[in-house]
């Protein structure tokens, strides 16, 4: 199957949490960026998102990138729609914890995506997460993946 621009409406219960970040636009980069560098360590599942790289973050968004590797693709030789999926888990979750709380548990409950277009080794795909909602015990977030050359 062809990949790779996402879009996300996904659900995630936070635990009766308004938005309560107190962060500077800086204290979230940083503490998002020290997050997916923990993921170079980790021996669970989320590792797989080890190679993104967050650009800017402001409670309600976060950018990241991620240069595209063999080891992300499918048979095909795009980027794989698994792949792809745990990318906005990981950083839908993200956006959504610098929004209410990095230390708020999270997860996700619902997660729908449409593939647009390919995505291959070697290109940069930057992943914008929105958040749009939060309730008191839901959180909405929408994700766009881009290509270096502006097509989703």
């Amino acid at each position: 199957s062809h990949s790779r621009s996402v879009f996300l409406r996904g659900a995630m219960p936070v635990n009766n949490s308004p938005l309560i970040c107190k962060l500077s636009d800086e204290e979230c980069l940083a503490h998002v960026q020290a997050d997916f560098d923990r993921l170079k360590v980790v021996d669970n599942f989320a590792r797989v998102a080890q190679g993104v790289r967050a650009v800017s973050a402001t409670p309600n968004r976060l950018v990241c990138e991620l240069i595209v590797e063999p080891g992300h693709l499918n048979r095909g030789g795009t980027l794989h729609g698994g792949f792809s999926a745990t990318l906005i888990d990981v950083i839908t979750s993200r956006a959504i914890g610098i929004t209410v709380g990095m230390s708020r548990p999270r997860a996700t409950i619902e997660l729908s995506a449409s593939y647009l277009l390919p995505c291959r080794a070697g290109e940069k795909v930057t992943m914008t997460a929105t958040v749009l909602q939060v309730g008191h015990s839901m959180a909405f977030a929408d994700i766009e993946f881009r290509k270096e050359d502006g097509k989703v």
